[in-house]
Order: C-alpha cells, then sequence, then structure tokens
C-alpha cells in the first residue's frame, strides 16, 4: 500500500520540491561567497602614498654612495607627486641638518629649484645657475646623481630633463662632463662612477 501511495504523488511535483531546496539552499550560500569575494579593499590599501626621498652623499670604504632619506610631508592630506617631489627639492637643495649624520650634498650652497614638473614617466628639473659652479668631477658626478634619484624616487624608471635657468644642461663643470638628457637612473650608474 505505500508503494502505491508514493507512486501516486507525481513525479514533476518531487522534482520541484528538490529543485526549490537546492536553488533556496545553493543560493543562500552563493551569496554569501559572492559578498566576500565582491567586497572590495579598502581604498587606503590600494592608494598607499609613496614617499619621495632626498638622496644624499655618504662616503663609504674610499667610495662615495647615494643614500636615500625620507621626506616627511609638511602639508595635511594626500600630496600629488609634483608636491611631494618638491618638497623633497627644497629639502635637498637647503643642504644637510643634523639629522642626516654621516652624509652630505654636493650641490652648491645657494642653488635653487626654479621649478619642477611631472608628467607621466618623465620629470623635469629646472635649477639656479649656481647648480653648475664650484668643485671637481667627483662633485659634479654626486651633484647630478643626487639630482637624478630624487627626481626619480617615487618612480625609478622614470625620465629625467635636467635645466639650469631654462636651458637644457648638456655639460656640467669646467671638465666637461657630458650630460645627455633625458637621464634615468641606469644611464647614470652606466655612465659615471661614484
Amino acid at each position: 500500500m505505500q508503494q502505491q501511495l508514493l507512486c501516486r504523488i507525481p513525479r514533476s511535483v518531487i522534482a520541484g520540491v528538490v529543485t526549490l531546496a537546492l536553488v533556496t539552499g545553493c543560493g543562500r550560500e552563493n551569496q554569501t561567497v559572492t559578498n566576500n569575494t565582491l567586497t572590495p579593499s579598502p581604498v587606503v590599501q590600494q592608494e598607499q602614498q609613496q614617499t619621495a626621498q632626498v638622496y644624499l652623499v655618504e662616503a663609504q670604504d674610499n667610495k662615495i654612495h647615494l643614500v636615500g632619506r625620507p621626506v616627511a610631508s609638511t602639508k595635511t592630506g594626500n600630496q600629488n607627486p609634483k608636491q611631494s617631489l618638491e618638497a623633497a627639492f627644497n629639502r635637498l637643495l637647503s643642504g644637510s641638518t643634523g639629522a642626516d649624520a654621516g652624509v652630505s650634498s654636493s650641490i652648491p650652497q645657494g642653488t635653487k629649484l626654479r621649478s619642477l614638473a611631472v608628467k607621466n614617466d618623465t620629470v623635469s628639473v629646472d635649477l639656479s645657475q649656481e647648480f653648475t659652479r664650484g668643485g671637481g668631477t667627483a662633485s659634479m658626478q654626486s651633484r647630478l646623481g643626487q639630482v637624478i634619484y630624487t627626481a626619480t624616487s617615487l618612480n625609478p624608471k622614470a625620465k629625467v630633463y635636467i635645466s639650469v635657468e631654462g636651458k637644457p644642461l648638456t655639460e656640467l663643470g669646467g671638465e666637461g662632463l657630458t650630460i645627455d638628457q633625458p637621464m634615468t637612473r641606469q644611464s647614470f650608474d652606466a655612465d659615471f662612477q661614484l
């Protein structure tokens, strides 16, 4: 008799109940999984602020090395790359401070940042005439390295164009260090030995 009762329930009703149970149960699990996988990471993690660095000179083992020092932001809120690099250059051109013990700058005192532009992977730096004055070959190479490395501290693969008083820098110092532009960290390291 039980067999007859089971047979009287249409198979379509049984299939419908099973389908409804599966859809309802699976639907809730999928929603939970979907919510977990679609939850975006906080924007702060995705857009971590990079800190520009000032590159100073350190003598070690009879060699000169460029040493990066982070530049603390003086403004509140996010700075764009231009603002960050301007802050770095203003610190670089002010000379080393007591906090920078053991390092110094080869850039002549009185050198001023006339302008700075950042566009895509290019940084253009215009310095005052003082940048080209005084020092021997090692000093000239060091100051050039300081400018290139500071300018590329946010993007180490960026190209740097350096000008003095608005004119492209093609030669530095009386000894005639030839400057090919644009310069990168890689081209500086290949062309000049510190």
